[in-house]
């Protein structure tokens, strides 16, 4: 952490600069761990890796060459499963064991 110059403020306030390392591999998500963590079938696995990843439901259903109604079955399913009701909260979840 660093303070920044005196001249640079935001609403009177002064501003902190903050210089993150992100690594420049991030390993992809094993489908297989969320299986056994979650007890997901691949299918379900597959949908929870994408969402980590930032793929959106209609671009995975893409990938998959399934219709986007069957990924939101699959994400249905995953919310139950984890019982979730938002996005963000399964991809925390998925985080928390990788």
């Amino acid at each position: 952490f660093t303070k920044a110059q005196a001249h640079l403020r935001v609403a009177n306030e002064p501003l902190l600069l903050v210089r993150l390392h992100l690594p420049d591999r991030v390993q992809p998500l094993d489908a297989e761990l969320l299986r056994g963590a979650f007890g997901l079938t691949p299918a379900e696995a597959r949908v929870l890796v994408a969402l980590v990843e930032g793929q959106t439901l209609k671009q995975h259903a893409a990938a998959q060459a399934v219709s986007i109604n069957t990924v939101r079955t699959q994400l249905a399913a995953l919310m139950d499963k984890m019982g979730c009701q938002r996005q963000i909260d399964l991809v925390r979840m998925a985080l928390s064991v990788a």
